[in-house]
């Protein structure tokens, strides 16, 4: 299955879940992102549990800054695909997003080193490669169910 395949059906099911809970009712298409910017990081399968602690780490504690100084946490859908691939998936409402300046004030984000600064070696370490994409959402070539599960 290539990564677009995969991306349709993980976005789908991070849509129609929440919080581990199926949805009730079908996601509005018409609210889904336009574009999502894609992380994709292939870890070497023996340090995927490893990884994954420190990935959770690095959120936790970014998050932590984000929250003691009053500022919005941005969403991010994460997958673990076969093969142990992981993509972080944030969505776009358009390219002019990618220009625009931060909305986390310097005074904040500069603190964000102390976080990732000790967690940057060992994550690399386990990874074999990493980069970024830019997904475009095609409303008319998906399929979103119209009731979990039924098909």
């Amino acid at each position: 299955m290539n990564r677009s395949a995969q991306f349709l059906g993980a976005i789908t099911l991070a849509i129609l879940s929440g919080r581990g809970a199926v949805a009730q009712q079908p996601p509005d298409t018409q609210s889904m992102a336009a574009l999502w910017t894609v992380h994709i990081d292939e870890v070497r399968p023996e340090k995927a549990g490893e990884f994954e602690r420190l990935n959770i780490a690095e959120n936790k504690g970014l998050h932590a800054i984000l929250r003691d100084h009053g500022q919005a946490i941005a969403p991010v859908y994460e997958i673990m695909t076969t093969g142990a691939v992981y993509m972080s998936m944030r969505p776009k409402l358009s390219f002019t997003e990618f220009d625009g300046p931060s909305t986390v004030p310097e005074s904040v984000s500069k603190l964000f080193p102390t976080v990732t600064g000790p967690l940057n070696g060992p994550i690399h370490a386990a990874l074999e490669f990493h980069h970024n994409e830019i997904w475009r959402y095609h409303k008319t070539d998906s399929y979103i169910p119209v009731a979990p599960g039924i098909r």
